[in-house]
């Protein structure tokens, strides 16, 4: 069974234009072909959106997070983030602590941003297609 975290721009991409690969993720996990995670990190960056002023986009959000299972930001993710901003493979500390979150479980990372994170070293990409 794959394990695949998922990155707030696939919430974004989906609750706001309904396209991306989110609705392919929790496919696989009904089917059990996936174990599906969302770091507290993505749920901070959902709630730092303008959009969740508003009471409607917060029930969609909360409704699409329901079945995903979340990963607090330990000290041993949070050592790891460092690290890699440290060594220069990501820029932010928000991307940082999701990328090392799907080292930790050794996830493949769901994102439109791959661009954010290509140069983390040992990090696997969720691609929608090969499944």
């Amino acid at each position: 069974m794959v394990k695949v975290l998922i990155d707030s721009s696939v919430i974004v991409d989906y609750t706001r234009a309904g396209v991306g690969a989110f609705p392919q993720i929790l496919l696989q996990k009904t089917s059990r072909k996936a174990e599906v995670y969302i770091p507290t990190t993505v749920i901070l960056e959902l709630w730092a959106g303008d959009s969740m002023t508003k009471e409607s986009e917060v029930v969609k959000v909360n409704r699409l997070l329901a079945p995903l299972k979340i990963v607090d930001l330990t000290k041993q993710i949070a050592k790891k983030a460092g690290e890699l901003v440290r060594l220069g493979q990501i820029d932010s500390f928000q991307d940082a602590a999701i990328a090392a979150t799907a080292l930790y479980l050794d996830a493949e990372l769901a994102t439109a941003n791959k661009k954010h994170f290509e140069k983390v070293r040992g990090l696997k990409f969720f691609n929608p297609q090969k499944q």
